[in-house]
C-alpha cells in the first residue's frame, strides 16, 4: 500500500492553513498563512520531501475552486477532494475551534477515509453556470424593477392602460406621456433606463449561453418537457451536470430543497418547512417552471389540480415541482424525449413509476 501525507487545507479568501499528516496519524507540519499562488504551496510540499505523494481535502466554499485548480495543478497531488462542511461538521465538531484546528481535523478525516464529499463539476462546467446565475441574477433584478414602476403608478393613482405588456412599445408609450411630478417623473425615467439596460444584458448573456450550449445533449432533451425552456434548461443541466451520481428520483428532490423537514418523536410525525441545505438554484428554476408546466400540459395540470385539492395551492406547487423533478431525472436517465402521458380514468399512480 503506498503511503501518502494527507493535506488539510482551511480555506480562506486570501490564504490557506495547510496542516500535513503522515499515514500514522503523526503531524508533519502545520503553516498558519499560505499565500493562494502554486509558488508558495510547491515551496511547502518540497518542504515535506520531494519524492512524497499527497492527498488534499478543503471544504466546499464561496471561493474553494480557486485553491482547488490550483492543487490539481501540482503534479506532487495525486487527488483533490472537496468536503461537504455541513456534514463534517456533524461528524467532527469541537468545543475549540481554529484555522488549525479545522485543517487537522480535515487531514485526519481524509486519512481514515471518512471525508463526505461533494460533486465537483468540471472547470468549463462551473464557467457556464456562473453564466447562467448571472443571467438569474439580472432577472431577478429585472423583475424588482417592474415592482418598482407598478408601486410608482399606483402611489399616484394611476390606471394602467388596456395593453398585453406594460413593458412593451405601447406601455412605454403611455409611461412617458404621463403627467407627473419632477421627483416621480425622474424616478420614473431611471426606473425605465435602468430596465432597458437590464433586459440588455439579459439578451447579452443569454446570446452567449445559447451559443456555448448549442450542441449540449442534455439541453436538447430537458427543452422537450414541459415548462422547461432554454434558460431553465441550461440551468438545470448544468446544475445536475451529472445524472448518474443520483441513484433514484428521490436524491435529486433532496439536493433540490424539495422536500419538507421533518420531526418525529413517538407516534407524532411533523413536516416543516422545506430543507434549508441545498442547491437553491435547481429548487428556483423546478418551482418556477411549474407555473408554466400547469398551463401547457394536461398531465401536470391535472396533478397540481388533485395535489390543491388535498393539501392546498402551496403544497401542490412543490408537489408538482417533485413531479417535474422525476419527469427530468428520467428523461436525462434514460436519455430520451418526454412525451405526454397518455390517461385513463384512474389518471394518477401516487406512488409513482418512475416513468418520464
Amino acid at each position: 500500500m503506498k503511503d501518502y501525507i494527507y493535506l488539510g487545507i482551511d480555506d480562506h479568501k486570501w490564504f490557506d492553513t495547510i496542516a500535513a499528516i503522515n499515514q500514522e496519524g503523526e503531524t508533519l507540519k502545520i503553516i498558519p498563512k499560505v499565500r493562494k499562488n502554486a509558488q508558495d504551496f510547491s515551496t511547502f510540499l518540497n518542504s515535506l520531501g520531494t519524492d512524497k505523494s499527497f492527498k488534499a481535502v478543503l471544504e466546499a466554499g464561496r471561493n474553494w475552486g480557486v485553491t482547488y485548480d490550483l492543487l490539481e495543478s501540482l503534479p506532487e497531488v495525486e487527488e483533490v477532494i472537496l468536503a461537504n462542511p455541513f456534514k463534517v461538521k456533524a461528524i467532527a465538531s469541537a468545543y475549540l475551534k481554529t484555522d488549525t484546528v479545522d485543517a487537522l481535523t480535515l487531514a485526519n478525516l481524509l486519512r481514515v477515509n471518512c471525508i463526505p464529499k461533494v460533486h465537483i463539476p468540471a472547470k468549463k462546467t462551473r464557467q457556464l453556470k456562473y453564466l447562467v446565475r448571472q443571467r438569474a441574477f439580472l432577472v431577478v433584478i429585472k423583475t424588482q424593477l417592474k415592482n418598482r414602476i407598478h408601486i410608482l403608478l399606483e402611489r399616484n393613482h394611476i390606471a394602467t392602460p388596456e395593453v398585453t405588456d406594460l413593458f412593451g412599445r405601447r406601455g412605454r408609450e403611455f409611461m412617458q406621456t404621463l403627467e407627473l411630478s419632477p421627483t416621480e417623473r425622474f424616478l420614473l425615467s431611471q426606473h425605465l433606463e435602468f430596465l432597458e439596460y437590464c433586459e440588455a444584458k439579459i439578451k447579452e448573456v443569454g446570446d452567449l449561453i445559447k451559443e456555448e450550449l448549442a450542441t449540449d445533449e442534455s439541453v436538447r432533451l430537458l427543452k422537450t418537457v414541459p415548462g422547461i425552456g432554454e434558460v431553465f434548461a441550461s440551468l438545470i443541466a448544468l446544475e445536475i451536470d451529472d445524472i448518474n451520481r443520483f441513484s433514484e428520483p428521490k436524491k435529486l428532490w433532496s439536493y433540490s430543497g424539495l422536500v419538507p423537514t421533518t420531526y418525529a418523536s413517538g407516534k407524532r410525525v411533523y413536516h416543516g418547512r422545506l430543507i434549508r441545505y441545498c442547491n437553491k438554484w435547481l429548487r428556483w428554476a423546478f418551482i418556477e417552471a411549474v407555473h408554466s408546466a400547469i398551463r401547457c400540459s394536461i398531465y401536470f395540470g391535472q396533478y397540481y389540480e388533485f395535489k390543491r385539492w388535498q393539501k392546498g395551492s402551496q403544497a401542490a406547487i412543490v408537489a408538482t415541482a417533485r413531479r417535474l423533478a422525476r419527469v427530468v431525472y428520467w428523461v436525462l436517465k434514460d436519455r430520451r424525449e418526454y412525451k405526454e402521458p397518455q390517461y385513463s380514468s384512474r389518471f394518477f399512480n401516487l406512488r409513482g413509476s418512475g416513468q418520464a
